[in-house]
């Protein structure tokens, strides 16, 4: 039984079109090879599971991941429910605060009926970020030019990057998992430091962790001590410049410090 679902337009148009009207059941029962080895078992059920695969359209190319059994807890209602499902919350909670991420096609949740134990499913696809690179990659699109350039185009993407986090942590948000992996530039952006297009220059991805917390808290603090501790590309200068960024600040003052000795504390 289908208890939730949704189908971008454009999506539904493709699937019928490979004669896949049956959505959920057809995009389940797709055999496709996993991108990643998919992970297996999750707290109280040995059966869980969660895997992506990547999956093309009349051209178009998706991720397409699926779950059985994965669930997240909570000691507030729902007390729990489907990763995938959380995660496409979060799409839409960042979405709807103009924080860019991911782009939903097809998201659906289904109860399997006549099994023993019950089975809950659930499917999540998104648009493959081809133009878009993680940003720990990001220093390979401009290794190549002088000094110069390359100092624009890095302090470009950190003024970007800045912007963003801050945008999310003034929305009472943190993204609890930000790696430099999970978030994406846009390709073109790493090469001239210009915005080519309407795309957004940065995306966040990987939100199944994201949550609201009240603003400047330490779970706050934990997203740039992540961050800081998973970029020993950028120098200690770059790093100023980043939290000159984040806080809207022209040059070192009391608050750039007393943040730089918060963010250091819980490095400890």
């Amino acid at each position: 039984m289908i208890i939730n679902e949704y189908i971008d337009p454009e999506f539904k148009t493709l699937l019928i079109s490979n004669n896949e009207q049956s959505y959920f059941k057809g995009l389940w029962n797709r055999n496709d090879l996993w991108f990643e080895e998919p992970n297996l078992g999750r707290r109280d059920s040995k059966s869980a599971w969660s895997g992506v695969s990547r999956i093309q359209y009349n051209g178009h190319a998706f991720f397409l991941k699926k779950q059985e059994n994965y669930f997240s807890y909570s000691i507030k209602p729902p007390f729990r429910r489907l990763i995938v499902q959380k995660e496409y919350e979060n799409i839409q909670l960042f979405e709807s605060l103009k924080i860019p991420t991911m782009d939903v096609v097809y998201f659906g949740i289904r109860k399997k009926s006549g099994s023993m134990p019950g089975k809950t499913q659930g499917i999540l696809i998104t648009r493959a970020l081809d133009d878009y690179i993680p940003l720990d990659e990001a220093r390979e699109q401009y290794r190549g030019l002088h000094g110069f350039e390359q100092l624009k185009i890095k302090r470009a993407l950190i003024a970007n990057i800045a912007a963003l986090i801050q945008k999310t942590h003034l929305s009472g948000l943190m993204h609890h998992c930000l790696y430099p992996k999970h978030i994406y530039i846009d390709k073109d952006f790493c090469k001239t430091g210009k915005k080519q297009s309407k795309t957004p220059v940065c995306r966040f991805i990987d939100l199944e962790s994201a949550r609201k917390v009240s603003y400047n808290s330490k779970k706050q603090l934990r997203d740039l001590e992540t961050l800081n501790r998973r970029l020993p590309m950028l120098s200690s200068k770059d790093k100023i410049y980043f939290l000159l960024k984040y806080l809207n600040k022209t040059s070192i003052d009391k608050d750039v410090g007393q943040l730089i000795k918060r963010i250091n504390k819980i490095s400890r």
